[in-house]
């Protein structure tokens, strides 16, 4: 985004934000409502389970090293 834009957001850990979002899962980590199985480096678009009107981009990686492929693709 630009900068001239103005943005801000507040980055959570463990608990989703109503609205759209970005969602870093790794292997081994759960999150309520986020039922999606970590099989490797990938993401997925899917319905925010806390707002119905908006998604979640979800970025998953069973280690750091996938997760930052799967960020990057």
């Amino acid at each position: 985004m630009a900068s001239y834009r103005g943005f801000s957001f507040q980055p959570l850990y463990g608990q989703l934000p109503a609205g759209n979002a970005i969602v870093f899962l790794k292997g081994g980590q759960s999150l309520a409502g986020v039922d999606m199985p970590v099989t490797g480096a990938s993401a997925a678009v899917i319905r925010n389970p806390r707002d119905p009107f908006s998604t979640l981009l979800v970025i998953m990686g069973r280690d750091d090293a996938e997760l930052r492929v799967a960020a990057a693709s």
